[in-house]
This record gives C-alpha cells, structure tokens and sequence, in this order.
C-alpha cells in the first residue's frame, strides 16, 4: 500500500488496498484475487452480445458490444466477468489485449473501442489493414506502401504473381497512374481477354490492343502507327520455315513507299507482287477480288459495285465480255415460243417502258436510259415479280449516324498517334424511310432491260410481217385459210365464182368487200 495513498484501489488493474488496521483482510485480499482471475490473460467467450447470456458459466467473460440491454446497459465496451453468481464489469484502459474466442482473433483497445490488433497465431498473422513506409491503408486500399522500389524473390525456384477476379464481368489488372488519375491499364477489364488500355484524363479509356482468349488473335482498335528509318531494309519479315519468306517495308530513298512482297518477285509502287503460283485476296467472306499471275478477277459470284455506290466509269480497250454459256443456264425460253399468255405480260411490259433522257443531280450532260421506279412499276402492272426480273435491281442503303452519351452528346473517340486525334463516333445503321421500310437504292441492267425490249419488239414485227405476208399473198378457194384464225384480215381470192375479188374475214367466214357475201 503506498505510502501516502489518495484512495485504497490500484490505479491500472483497480485492485483493492488493504487498509491499516483492517478487519476483515480477507474479504479485500479474495477482491483482489477475483479481479486478478478477471482480467489477467484476458480471454473473452463473445464481444458481439448485445444483453447477457441467458445461463452463462461461472467465470465465463464477455466484452460488452455497443447498445447492450438488460444487466449491461450503461457499460459498453466493458469486460463482463460472470463470478460468483453475479455479473462484475471491469473498465478496460487504452492497450490491453484480448482473445476472442469465438473469433479466434486478438483485439486491442485503443481507449474507445476494441480493434482486431492484427495477431492471430505465431507467423500466421492477419490483418485487416497494413500501410507499410508511412502508407495509410484504407478500407478501398486495404495494402498501401510508400517506396521507391518493391522486391518479389523466388524461394529457390520460379515465381508466379496472381491477379484473381471473382467473375468474368469483374477486373483483373493493372493501373498506371499520374497524381493518382489513371492514365494506362492492363489486364482483364471487364471480360476475360487481354486487354492494353489508355487514358488521357483518367475517366475515358481507349482500347489499344486487345489479346482474344479464344483465338490468341491480337485486335488494334485505335491503329498501329510506328515511324522508323529503314534505310535499303525492310522493316519486317515474315517467314514460313526457313526458305518461304515474306517482306512489308516503308518508304525511302531508294524503296518504294509500301512495299508487299512474297517468293521475291520484282517490286512496283504500293506493291503486292506475287510469285507463279501465288496469289493476293482482297476483300472478305470468301474473298471478293483475287489478284495472281493469270489475271484479276472476283472469286466468288460478287457485285462490283452496288446500286447504292456504282462506279462512276469504265473505260476498256475492249467490248464487255459478259458469261453465256448454255451450261451454266437452266429453264431456258425462246421470246419467239413463249406461251402467248406469259409473252403478253412482256409485251405489256415492254409498252409500258419510257426511254428517257436525263441529266444526274450533281451533273451538266444529258445521258439516256430509263427510271428505274417507272420500270419498276411496268414490272408490276404487267404482272411480274420485280424480284424475280433480274434486270431490275437494288441495294439496301446504310448511313453513319451519331453515338450519343447519356447526356445527349455526341461522343468523341480518339485515334491513336502521337498526337491523340478526336474524332466524333458514329455508327452504321440501316437507312429507313419514313415509314419504317428499308430505303432501297434502284437500279438497272441495261444489256438485260434492252433484251426484253427488242425480243418483244421483234417477236411483234415478225407476227405482222406474217399475217401481211397472209395477206397480200393470192388465194384460191382450195387454199384459204382459216377465217377465225385471220379476223379482220383482207386477202385476195382468185377464182371465186364472180371472179377474182378483195375478202375480208368477220371471225367465222371469208365475205365479199363488195356485197359482203360469203365466199363461193
């Protein structure tokens, strides 16, 4: 007991003095003990409980949780030793440690709260945060380090560092930063491929260079650009094995501006020289055009050109060679035989055709041809399928139309460089009219179109040459010819009854011009 006590209790553990001349020192010295056997290796079953246990075990302990009810009101935080059938609270001071045992965790009290201290089991330690070099981890941040560099060694063998996501949708990378804002990233942002990304403000990312998961193919979303000086070589190389190669090479005083060559053959300007036997594909899906030592043809049967976007001109040294080979054709009909019901379509067809002259919109000449509208609606009246009439044609339109944030502004999307070229995006949708259809751009088949147009015409001429050949040609009695096949057609009959005489023919009989008497 101090000398000069200011009160008969411990200062920290609060522990019981025993006065001078005391009676009854036993009782002191077993409240000393009891509260010794309190907090002395301190070990609490619960510091969550919000009211006491219903049957706690004698000696049990509790740290108190914020909010208790019933026996605990008023002494949050505190230690709660059940002993000798009654509860006693003990107020803990700033640094004491305690085991929770149902967490398997220890906690410091820092003076207002207690604190997971971030020491569980010998080297195994846990901890909830760590700023190490003066960092101050947070609950974003739960490991942050202040250095100028950081070590990962190997432990006799290889190592692996592991970036782990919880779902494809989720992010696995890596960010660069400047004043922390973000300016590059990489790894798997959003998906599972591999992804090389940048940024000038922290907020907008750019696509560089994407790596597929599925396919290992490498994407470049803003363009490679890459400023070297050559000399006489080529930049790259590309090699099958060790005898087939391939150069692509840039401009310089001596090379040609873009250079492509395989199995080195001769170099031209913006050259794709090939080999015998080789070829270059241009196009997709098939390759539309093919260029090899034979010749430049498309591949497949691919328009050259659509209605929508027609080539302006073409000018040959020779005739246009168009395919006619019978074996390539099937349900062929001759004009000069067609059924006469399925002819008359045509012919109404072909009436109804206007051949025009026109200037274009954006031109000063006079060309000469037909509406593509008006002969489309010919096809119609005349009962044929415009889809079925291959000299009429057309081509689905497409637009670019603006890409609108969520603010209603047009969204800017930037090319790559070393200068960062802003551009407005846009998409590329379907052109629509204003009722909703497909805006469809028209055109012809002119060497088709005039076919048509001469095969009526001539089949036409050649009945009329016909049925005048009928005509004009002397008849005798024996040799007329059926009245009902010639209606309204004149003849001339050489040895009728009253003599040679004109006949004209009502549909069922040869009559008489002059009294219109049946022939006889």
């Amino acid at each position: 007991m101090p000398n000069n006590p200011t009160s008969f209790i411990s200062q920290n553990l609060k522990l019981p003095y025993i006065a001078p001349a005391q009676a009854q020192k036993h009782v002191t010295v077993n409240e000393a003990f009891r509260r010794l056997d309190a907090v002395v290796q301190l070990s609490v079953l619960d510091k969550d409980l919000g009211a006491p246990p219903a049957s706690p075990s004698e000696g049990a302990r509790y740290i108190i949780a914020a909010g208790a009810t019933d026996d605990w009101t008023g002494v949050d935080a505190n230690i709660a030793a059940y002993q000798d059938g009654a509860w006693a609270f003990i107020t803990p001071l700033a640094g004491w440690v305690c085991y929770v045992v149902d967490e398997a965790k220890n906690y410091q009290f820092d003076g207002t709260n207690w604190v997971e201290s971030g020491v569980n089991n010998g080297d195994n330690a846990t901890f909830a945060q760590l700023g190490v070099g003066g960092a101050t981890a947070d609950a974003t941040n739960k490991f942050s380090i202040n250095t100028d560099a950081v070590l990962f060694n190997n432990n006799g063998a290889g190592i692996q560092a592991k970036l782990n996501k919880n779902a494809v949708a989720d992010t696995a990378s890596f960010l660069f930063q400047t004043g922390f804002s973000g300016r590059a990233e990489i790894g798997l942002t959003g998906n599972d491929d591999f992804s090389f990304k940048v940024s000038p403000d922290g907020s907008t990312f750019y696509d560089s260079f994407v790596l597929d998961k599925d396919n290992g193919m490498a994407s470049f979303y803003s363009g490679l650009e890459t400023v070297v000086d050559v000399g006489s070589s080529n930049v790259i190389n590309f090699k099958k094995g060790t005898s087939v190669k391939g150069y692509f090479g840039l401009a310089s005083a001596t090379n040609d501006h873009m250079y492509c060559e395989a199995l080195g053959d001769a170099r031209v300007l913006y050259n794709f020289s090939i080999g015998t036997g080789s070829s270059i594909y241009w196009g997709v899906k098939n390759h539309v055009i093919k260029f090899d030592d034979t010749g430049f043809y498309p591949t497949t049967s691919t328009s050259n050109g659509t209605a929508a976007k027609p080539w302006a001109d073409m000018f040959s040294v020779n005739p246009l060679t168009v395919t006619s080979d019978e074996r390539a054709k099937k349900d062929i009909v001759n004009f000069s035989s067609m059924k006469p019901a399925l002819f008359a379509q045509y012919k109404k067809f072909a009436d109804a055709v206007e051949l025009v002259s026109f200037k274009w919109t954006d031109g000063k000449r006079t060309h000469y041809g037909a509406v593509a509208q008006q002969v489309r609606q010919a096809v119609i009246d005349a009962g044929l399928s415009p889809s079925d009439t291959a000299f009429f044609v057309h081509t689905e339109v497409y637009e670019d139309i603006p890409v609108l944030d969520k603010n209603g502004e047009q969204v800017l999307e930037v090319r790559g460089g070393t200068d960062l070229q802003k551009t407005l995006k846009t998409t590329r949708v379907k052109k629509l009219n204003p009722d909703g259809t497909p805006y469809l751009k028209l055109g012809l088949r002119a060497q088709e179109l005039l076919v048509v147009l001469f095969a009526v015409e001539r089949r036409a001429r050649l009945n009329i040459e016909r049925r005048l050949e009928r005509q004009t040609r002397p008849y005798t009695l024996a040799s007329l010819p059926l009245a009902r096949a010639m209606t309204g057609a004149m003849i001339y009959v050489s040895d009728e009854s009253g003599g040679a005489v004109m006949a004209f023919s009502d549909g069922t009989d040869w009559r008489r011009v002059t009294d219109r008497a049946i022939i006889a």
